[in-house]
Order: C-alpha cells, then structure tokens, then sequence
C-alpha cells in the first residue's frame, strides 16, 4: 500500500464520522396510529405496527435529505432540502406529495460537505431535531 493510498484511506475515514455527527439523526411525525420517519436519503417510511415493521411511502431520491416532518390538521408536512435551498411538500397519507407555499425555517444542505447547518429559529423550534 502507498503511503497516499493510506492517508487517504485515513482521511476518509475520520471525514466520515465527522459526517455522522453532524447530520440530524432523523425526522419522525405521529399520525391517526402512523409513524412516519424521513432520511438523509431522500426517504420516507410508515409504520403502522408503532414501529416493529417499516415500509418505504416516499422516495425523492439521495439528493433531497428530509430535514423534518410534522403533522398538522391540514395533513403531514415534508421539509427537504436541496443544495442551499429547502422545501416543503404536503400529503394527506404520506404517499401522495405536492409542493406547497408554506415558509420553511432557515436550513442549509451542503452536498458536498455532506453538512446541513440549521438557523436559531430553526434550532428554537425543534431543539431536539438534530444531534450535533
């Protein structure tokens, strides 16, 4: 092995549990008996057994992480975030999404730091929604 080959290897590796650790772990609402959670990844997955048993509802693909979910009367809310833009999508049950014109909090994806920085009031709302 070339020496570039192993400081490489290295950097990569500690470069990936700084990402670990900087990512939110993940985003979950509760709705009528439902747990939905979104990824990193794009995804989001229901479950109907509080969480024994996941199937996959939702994929927006690797690009657009899903920072949150919420759940209010007018349905479930998707925030996504795309480069250094974000989003929001609504759906009654978590299957079909539409774009809506609902504000989003300040929140930040760099894709090629693998980073999302999130804004105070961001953080003020959902001071559990990441882990730093």
């Amino acid at each position: 092995m070339k020496r570039r080959d192993f400081l490489t290897g290295l950097a990569t590796l500690s470069l990936t549990g700084l990402i670990k650790m900087s990512l939110p772990t993940k985003a979950q609402a509760q709705t009528n008996g439902k747990i939905f959670k979104g990824t990193l990844e794009g995804k989001i997955f229901e479950s109907l057994d509080n969480g024994q048993t996941w199937q996959q509802t939702a994929n927006f693909g690797p690009d657009y992480p899903v920072l949150e979910l919420s759940e209010e009367e007018e349905g479930l809310f998707a925030h996504l975030g795309f480069q250094s833009y974000n989003f929001w999508l609504t759906s009654p049950d978590g299957r079909i999404w539409r774009t809506t014109n609902r504000q989003g909090s300040t929140v930040l994806y760099l894709p090629f730091l693998h980073k999302i920085i999130f804004s105070e009031h961001f953080l003020s709302r959902f001071p559990n929604s990441c882990s730093l």
